[in-house]
């Protein structure tokens, strides 16, 4: 059994996984990274996965906070970008940091909030898993375990988006925290962002395609 902590260093790009590591070493790594945001920690019942995401995942994560909140005016829905926060549990040991995660009709519930727990917290009401490479653990049934009620997952092969029914995830063909945006809509401007080197006029025409999205 893992008890105690010790420096460790991860390149971007690259993942450290350990076993058998006790929910006490999990918080001491937590509180090792806490200077570290680009660093990425993922434990499930022992499994403790150390991750550094590279810079071409956290410009796609990075672009879906823009969007989404594009999606939150245009919808006239309550808004709090939650970043890369950790959620965690012990009873149900288990704990994640998503790429970015946002409280939409929970929003008035973190108020002054500076620190997230979920024994009397809301978990984010939509969170974005962007999985360039595949985790060795299985994140989605993490964000399941939480109580995370949608996730949008971008993988190679596109993006899908997901919806906590009961204790796994269906996939979905539009949003229920904005109904009637599509994945393709979203992918769509994502990977025109990713070409672009202003991504400010691709933010104008996302606006325009959600406001008559809204409007059907």
């Amino acid at each position: 059994m893992v008890r105690t902590a010790t420096r460790i260093t991860v390149e971007p790009g690259s993942h450290l996984l350990m076993s058998d590591v006790a929910w006490t070493t999990y918080s001491d790594f937590l509180k090792m990274f806490s200077e570290s945001p680009a660093v990425r920690l993922t434990f499930d019942r022992g499994m403790l996965e150390i991750m550094s995401p590279s810079l071409h995942h956290d410009d796609e994560s990075r672009f879906f906070v823009s969007l989404i909140q594009i999606l939150a005016e245009e919808w006239g829905r309550p808004f709090k970008p939650g970043g890369s926060t950790t959620m965690r549990r012990k009873p149900k040991q288990a704990g994640l940091e998503a790429d970015e995660c946002f409280w939409l009709d929970s929003a008035p519930h973190m108020a002054g909030r500076r620190q997230l727990n979920l024994r009397r917290d809301p978990p984010p009401d939509l969170a974005i898993e962007v999985e360039l490479r595949r985790s060795s653990i299985n994140r989605m049934a993490l964000f399941a375990r939480l109580g995370v009620p949608e996730v949008w997952r971008l993988r190679k092969t596109g993006l899908t988006f997901h919806t906590l029914a009961g204790k796994k995830y269906d996939e979905t063909a539009t949003s229920v925290a904005f109904p009637g945006v599509t994945p393709a809509l979203i992918e769509k401007f994502v990977n025109k962002a990713a070409e672009a080197g202003d991504v400010l006029g691709v933010l104008r025409e996302f606006r325009v395609a959600a406001r008559k999205c809204h409007a059907k």
